[in-house]
C-alpha cells in the first residue's frame, strides 16, 4: 500500500464453491478496491471444515469444529498458506 491512509478490509465467504473465498480490499477515497482474491485454508494448508467466522476490519477469526481453537487471518500481516 502506497499511502498510510489506506487500510485493508477482508471480505470472507460466498455461496457454494465460494464459501471459503477471501477478498482482500484496500480502502480508497470513495470506497474499496479488490486487491487479491484467494481461498482460506487451515494453518496446515488443509481445507476448512464446519466453522463460525467473525470479522472486524482487516482480521477474520475462524472457529472450526470442534470449536476449540481460533485461527486469525490478518490482511495487515502475512496470511497463512492461502496467500
Amino acid at each position: 500500500m502506497s499511502s498510510p491512509d489506506r487500510r485493508r478490509i477482508v471480505f470472507f465467504g460466498g455461496y457454494g464453491g465460494d464459501a471459503v473465498r477471501l477478498v482482500v480490499c484496500a480502502t480508497t477515497g470513495s470506497g474499496v478496491e479488490p486487491v487479491r482474491t484467494t481461498r482460506a485454508v487451515r494453518p496446515d494448508g488443509g481445507r476448512l471444515g464446519r466453522r463460525h467466522v467473525v470479522s472486524r476490519d482487516e482480521r477474520v477469526y475462524v472457529l472450526e469444529e470442534p470449536y476449540s481453537e481460533w485461527y486469525v487471518l490478518d490482511a495487515g500481516a502475512t496470511f497463512p498458506a492461502a496467500l
